[in-house]
């Protein structure tokens, strides 16, 4: 059983593999070094905004590498996240919003400007935010124990249900996976 939490999984890697692709789309290649300086950057905006342990922050974006920085990002401030599809009619997105007490949502420019948001929730929005040459590397505050992520399903009532994962969890599944199939470095994944 492993002690790693799932953000340092991916932060272990960048000393071994700096100017690697990371991330790869179709308008953005991310090298390990890149990837970790927009992470560690959100991160830290979300640790000076107060995100804690256990804190569901909602992730709310389209495909695309933000969902990669926004991930590891409020993994590395030590809060949990909580993907809300942004195609959901804003009824379904508020009511989850409320069920998760979230206080912060990551997303993108252009779903900011075309959804509503309740009020009382702050937005960061990770394609227009200016990335330091330099980023703070943040030291965990979690322990494996800890949330690291809340997906909902539709419920078999048609009411959302959500299912708790912590670090351990998601940490032993994906180290099992790579042993099992022999993932390697080299290895790509869609």
């Amino acid at each position: 059983i492993s002690t790693e939490l799932l953000h340092t999984l991916f932060i272990n890697q960048v000393p071994q593999r700096p100017k690697q692709a990371a991330v790869v789309t179709p308008n953005c290649t991310l090298t390990y070094t890149e990837l970790f300086r927009r992470v560690h950057h959100l991160g830290n905006q979300l640790r000076q905004l107060g995100a804690t342990p256990n804190q569901l922050v909602a992730i709310v974006m389209e495909k695309g590498w933000e969902q990669v920085v926004a991930v590891l990002g409020v993994l590395a401030s030590g809060a949990a996240y909580v993907p809300i599809d942004p195609a959901w009619p804003q009824e379904r997105q508020w009511k989850l919003l409320a069920l998760c007490e979230v206080q912060f949502i990551i997303t993108q420019s252009h779903l900011n400007a075309a959804l509503t948001w309740p009020e009382n929730i702050q937005t960061l929005i990770v394609d227009i935010s200016i990335v330091p040459s330099y980023s703070k590397s943040l030291i965990p505050v979690q322990k494996p124990q800890d949330l690291a992520y809340v997906i909902y399903t539709s419920g078999s009532t048609g009411e959302p249900k959500g299912v708790m994962i912590d670090h351990r969890g998601a940490v032993n599944t994906i180290i099992d996976i790579n042993q099992r199939f022999r993932v390697q470095s080299q290895d790509r994944v869609l």
